[in-house]
């Protein structure tokens, strides 16, 4: 089982990725491994920013509980 990157390792392999398949020397098929890589990572990302974004909406909704009571 592969291990999940944290949020900031999988971000920097993305930047990495996108300067990598600027390389004109890049064969397709490599290309192609790449890209896929960075689609898998830019998905992982996008769902732990919405978990945390949801996360931070219930913990700012409890504060503004407890401020009312």
């Amino acid at each position: 089982m592969k291990k999940k990157p944290t949020f900031e390792t999988a971000l920097a392999r993305v930047g990495e990725i996108a300067a990598s398949l600027e390389d004109p020397q890049r064969s397709l098929e490599e290309s192609l491994k790449l890209y896929e890589e960075g689609v898998g990572l830019i998905a992982f990302l996008e769902k732990t920013v919405e978990r945390s974004k949801l996360k931070l909406e219930k913990l700012t909704a409890g504060q503004e509980e407890q401020a009312e009571e």
